[in-house]
């Protein structure tokens, strides 16, 4: 557990860092144009997308993979008056990282925060616990409520006009990224939703030759049993982390430390914190930069 976690906080740094030099925190030098990110972004601009000449309305598709699979699928619902199909390989469901159960349910009632739901839970980026637990995978259900929800806001498309697109998803067996039961809430989604034409291709066949192989070469001591049910055990692991955490956020330096609780306890976005505060979003983003390497480093050193 401990080497987990080490290697989670040095992954953790390394994506720090080139968030970091993408926002402009390193020497000019060193960015390309395309890095200049204006701060507060602009409201509007005077380019143009060119006409597509040649346009066939009705075979319109999208598609993706990894990340551009979570995008290609939110976008075919967002507008799926436009998009008539999809192709999706290692995605995952419609606001995939809004709906994730804080794994410290017991004592932390916000849900889980967007990046960490996205590294170790939608994906498996950093790893798959939370400051030591295991989140619970994210459930169909979750998403078809955000997708009806954003309906009634008229935020995006009758998801009625999904019912007639074609789709196709699939999941290799040696994905270490994207999570299979990721991808098959993905399926459930499309398939409560009405999509008939759906192919799903799991390469089931080499899972379960696998499978036969584990079978016959592992004993069952060797096998980790794990639940998503709460336990005493998961209780007093929980409350112990938590209290790890408590303490070393309760040392940070006050602006730090408000910067923080307000991203994490509040669920406000940066640009809301840095309106608050009274500082720029870069200058939240270090701070929020620098209780996570806080956090990290006091409980990978006591685990």
């Amino acid at each position: 557990m401990h080497q987990q976690l080490r290697s989670f906080y040095r992954h953790l740094l390394q994506g720090l860092t080139l968030g970091l030099s993408a926002v402009g925190l390193f020497s000019s030098a060193a960015r390309s144009h395309h890095d200049d990110v204006p701060d507060p972004p602009p409201q509007s601009s005077s380019n143009h997308l060119a006409a597509l000449p040649n346009l066939v309305p009705t075979a319109i598709t999208v598609s993706g993979i990894s990340s551009g699979g979570f995008f290609a699928h939110q976008f075919h619902v967002a507008y799926s008056k436009l998009v008539n199909g999809a192709g999706i390989i290692a995605g995952g469901p419609f606001a995939c990282v809004e709906n994730v159960p804080n794994p410290y349910y017991v004592f932390w009632t916000v849900p889980l925060d967007r990046v960490s739901a996205a590294t170790v839970a939608c994906t498996h980026y950093f790893g798959n616990s939370y400051f030591g637990l295991r989140p619970s995978t994210p459930k169909a259900e979750s998403s078809l409520e955000a997708i009806r929800q954003a309906r009634r806001r008229r935020a995006i498309d009758d998801p009625a006009n999904l019912a007639d697109d074609r789709v196709w998803l699939f999941h290799g067996e040696h994905d270490e990224i994207v999570p299979e039961p990721v991808a098959r809430s993905l399926e459930e989604v499309y398939r409560a939703l009405g999509v008939l034409d759906l192919q799903a291709d799991w390469n089931d066949h080499g899972r379960a030759a696998l499978a036969r192989h584990h079978s016959r070469h592992s004993q069952i001591d060797d096998v980790e049993l794990t639940s998503e049910l709460p336990s005493p055990e998961r209780d007093v692991l929980a409350s112990q982390t938590l209290d790890l955490l408590l303490e070393t956020i309760e040392q940070l330096p006050p602006k730090c430390k408000q910067v923080f609780l307000l991203s994490r306890a509040s669920d406000m976005t940066y640009p809301e914190i840095a309106a608050h505060c009274g500082i720029s979003v870069k200058m939240v983003e270090k701070h929020i930069s620098r209780a996570i390497a806080a956090c990290l480093e006091k409980v990978g050193s006591s685990v």
